[in-house]
């Protein structure tokens, strides 16, 4: 993108390239042309990209306002940091994006507003709404202190709370930590930093206790009518699977490096073979995940909106099914999908049961300020 494109432009360029893109992995997607890895590889892919452009053009933004910061080139002292989804590469259709950014370390008070500047115009970029909609819904909660800290710590001040205050949810959150643009030696500090604080010590009991807690409450959060299933946070859900797995990562991955991959898949099939999974998890946990996965995609691309509740409108069932592959011509398909459905739930969630057996009695819970919905 030329350096002298006006900005109002630069976000329209990015927004069509980003529709082109969808419309072909969404083609190879629903054709059968692509595996679930795939898809959400590319789509993780071409987010990356995206917020490494909108970073150049934040940068230009910032520097035609900048009063006398010393920076060298783009992205020079500034780090762009992906979790959850994002961060693992196995981001879906129409995801949020939590974003943690970072700077070099410096008393400068010009740089420290500079880098502010740089951080607010990329949210901006990526989030403001404009005719074909935004790029992305940015999610900075993240951050150390939540919605109160500061939009841009600096890469020392972020090791000193992780390392000072740092909870259990934080450091469950850094296993799908990934720097993805700026200053390649801050991105590979943070990666080091990350690595070494999320498995450097066993997590004691009452860590992998609160952990529980704060899932208690998205259940909580997130609770749906019977008849109803939500497939993201529901029960026997993606979240389920997320949590089962990350659980077991944080308990092995002290003592089995291999274990401590950021995407759900590779994490599950590494824990099969370091032995943290009972005989036919692997295999039960892999197939469910990437069925309500795909469920999950399939609900998104009719909207492009973030849905994840399974359809109670018969017809809208039926389509859904279909699109998952189920269903003759001439038959229906909601019964059918409904009960392979259920079963995927049902294994799920009893097998989570084996580490989530928690009960949570009523005025005992400590929730947390700013904490994101695990």
């Amino acid at each position: 993108m030329q350096a002298e494109t006006p900005a109002a432009d630069r976000s329209q360029i990015l927004s069509t390239f980003k529709s082109l893109e969808l419309i072909e992995i969404a083609f190879r997607d629903l054709g059968g042309l692509a595996s679930f890895d795939d898809t959400v590889g590319r789509l993780s892919d071409l987010a990356d990209r995206i917020i490494a452009v909108a970073l150049e053009a934040a940068w230009k933004d910032a520097m035609s306002k900048n009063s006398g910061a010393v920076v060298e080139r783009a992205g020079d002292g500034f780090a762009v940091i992906a979790f959850g989804k994002l961060g693992g590469q196995e981001l879906n259709y129409s995801s949020d994006i939590d974003l943690l950014f970072c700077r070099r370390s410096s008393d400068d008070d010009l740089e420290s507003r500079f880098f502010t500047r740089v951080g607010e115009r990329l949210v901006h970029i990526l989030s403001r709404a404009k005719p074909g909609g935004f790029l992305y819904r940015v999610d900075m909660r993240l951050r150390p202190h939540g919605e109160t800290g500061p939009l841009v710590p600096t890469i020392e001040n972020l090791e000193n709370y992780y390392e000072s205050w740092g909870e259990a949810w934080e450091r469950q959150a850094l296993i799908k930590a990934r720097p993805i643009c700026g200053d390649p030696n801050l991105c590979d500090r943070f990666r080091r930093f990350a690595e070494k604080f999320t498995f450097a010590r066993q997590m004691d009991d009452s860590s992998l206790e609160e952990i529980k807690r704060v899932k208690h409450r998205a259940e909580r959060e997130y609770a749906c009518p019977a008849d109803r299933f939500h497939v993201k946070q529901g029960p026997g859900g993606i979240r389920d699977i997320e949590f089962y797995v990350q659980y077991l990562q944080l308990v092995a991955g002290t003592r089995y490096p291999e274990v401590r991959a950021a995407a759900t898949l590779n994490a599950i099939q590494a824990l099969g073979m370091a032995k943290a999974l009972l005989e036919g998890e692997e295999a039960q946990l892999s197939l469910a995940y990437v069925f309500l996965r795909n469920i999950e995609h399939r609900l998104q691309l009719r909207r492009m909106t973030p849905q994840a509740m399974i359809p109670d409108n018969r017809d809208d069932l039926e389509l859904l099914a279909r699109g998952m592959g189920f269903g003759r011509r001439d038959q229906p398909a909601a019964e059918e999908f409904l009960r392979i459905l259920n079963s995927y739930r049902s294994r799920v969630r009893t097998i989570l049961e084996r580490i989530y057996l928690t009960r949570e009695t009523s005025g005992r819970e400590n929730e947390k300020k700013n904490l994101p919905a695990s």
